[in-house]
């Protein structure tokens, strides 16, 4: 096997000093070349960051896994590219054979979400437009407030539904249980039982103790055996109301509470950092792509001059070894 030292690797580099310096001269030329803006346009970056604000967290995901969730679904981009029209932006052609898959990749190219080590999430833009990319990331944010809004609706809506159906149900329940103590009230006469019981036993037992068949107890007497007999249903009916009315009145806080959650206009998120249009541009890094181009081609030309030298190396070995090619040289 045939190896160079550095000594070789020196005198190699300074044989091919010039079609190495010519090589990497040409690719430093063409690296410009095509990082001028004439063919690889321009980007400019603009950045926003957020904080979630009266997001509700499902399970273990915290509010900020709920929003990032949010911002980065496909429903939410697709309301952002209708509004902006995206496809048009970004030159995409409806006659293209899949013009939605090209769009989201222009979109995961040009649009970066992610989240922060401080639990907020940072939105990036590139775009070739600076004012542009400002108007990006400010739909991205009016459409997750949008979203947001909705799906707390609907879960709101689901509260709504079912206090106002337990609504209706203890109002049934209250209609029944009222018509019922009116009845007992109308037909039997008892209004208070407390006070009346009171008032009809004092009477009653005085007349007993003068034992009297008189007017006095034949006007109490009925009205002792209504309270007898139906006294103990009309204290049930009185206390169960009341319970049921005091349950009644809490679940009709609850759903008019959930109904005003319904109308509220809140925001989802909190802008910490405001997008800006940029003065400079952040893509392509002209510099980088020239000197990467430069030291891509020294390394290319010098693996290529070793390789050459190597190969005429191992030709001048197997010449020296070779008797009859070694006649065959000298002649």
């Amino acid at each position: 096997m045939n190896t160079f030292n550095s000594l070789d690797i020196i005198k190699i580099i300074f044989k091919w000093r010039k079609p190495i310096l010519w090589v990497t001269g040409i690719f430093l030329v063409l690296g410009g070349l095509i990082s001028a803006p004439q063919i690889m346009k321009p980007k400019y970056k603009s950045i926003s960051i957020l904080y979630p604000a009266n997001l509700t967290a499902y399970g273990s995901e915290s509010t900020t896994e709920q929003m990032l969730q949010i911002l980065e679904s496909e429903e939410l981009m697709n309301e952002v590219s209708i509004r902006l029209d995206l496809k048009k932006h970004y030159d995409i052609s409806e006659t293209e054979k899949y013009p939605h898959t090209v769009l989201m990749d222009e979109i995961k190219k040009n649009i970066d979400i992610t989240k922060t080590e401080f639990e907020s999430v940072e939105i990036k833009v590139l775009d070739q437009d600076p004012k542009f990319a400002v108007k990006i990331i400010e739909t991205i944010i009016e459409e997750f407030n949008n979203k947001a809004r909705n799906l707390q609706r609907e879960k709101t809506l689901e509260i709504v539904n079912l206090a106002k159906s337990e609504l209706d149900k203890k109002k049934r329940e209250l209609d029944s249980m009222e018509v019922a103590i009116r009845d007992i009230r109308v037909n039997d006469g008892i209004i208070n039982y407390e006070a009346q019981s009171k008032v009809v036993t004092k009477e009653y037992l005085r007349a007993l103790a003068k034992d009297q068949k008189s007017v006095s107890l034949g006007k109490v007497s009925p009205m002792f055996e209504s309270l007898q007999q139906n006294g103990g249903n009309f204290i049930a009916l009185s206390e169960n109301l009341w319970r049921v009315r005091a349950n009644y009145n809490d679940i009709k806080l609850q759903y008019e509470s959930a109904l005003k959650d319904i109308n509220k206009q809140l925001t989802y998120a909190n802008i910490i950092t405001h997008a800006f249009p940029a003065e400079k541009k952040s893509y392509p890094i002209r510099w980088l792509i020239v000197l990467g181009a430069g030291i891509s081609a020294l390394i290319l030309s010098l693996l290529t001059a070793l390789i050459v030298e190597n190969f005429k190396k191992v030709q001048v070995q197997v010449v020296t070894k070779d008797p009859l090619l070694q006649s065959i040289n000298d002649n």
